[in-house]
């Protein structure tokens, strides 16, 4: 019985496809991998930009209130409701 994977493949011989160095690896010196050649990018170092300045947010003392008011606990919130109704006459 013969193993059908241990036929010699003609693409692994070394005098049909001399790739191999002297010291017998399969690697050889390639200027194809090197930047420029093929799709090797040559690096360029660039500048990277500041990023833009946020601009100052002036508030309205109504969207302040907003945000305090946001930013409350439920208590906090409960007792202004409170204290609003009671101003009113609303208990």
């Amino acid at each position: 019985m013969s193993n059908k994977f241990s036929s010699p493949c003609p693409s692994f011989d070394k005098s049909i496809i001399p790739d191999y160095n002297s010291e017998g690896f399969d690697s050889v010196e390639s200027t194809e991998f090197e930047p420029g050649f093929g799709c090797v990018p040559i690096e360029e170092p660039k500048q990277q930009p500041l990023p833009p300045e946020i601009p100052q947010q002036v508030l309205s003392e109504e969207e302040k209130k907003m945000r305090d008011y946001y930013y409350m606990s439920e208590d906090e919130k409960q007792r202004r409701e409170d204290e609003y109704l009671a101003k009113h006459g609303i208990y």
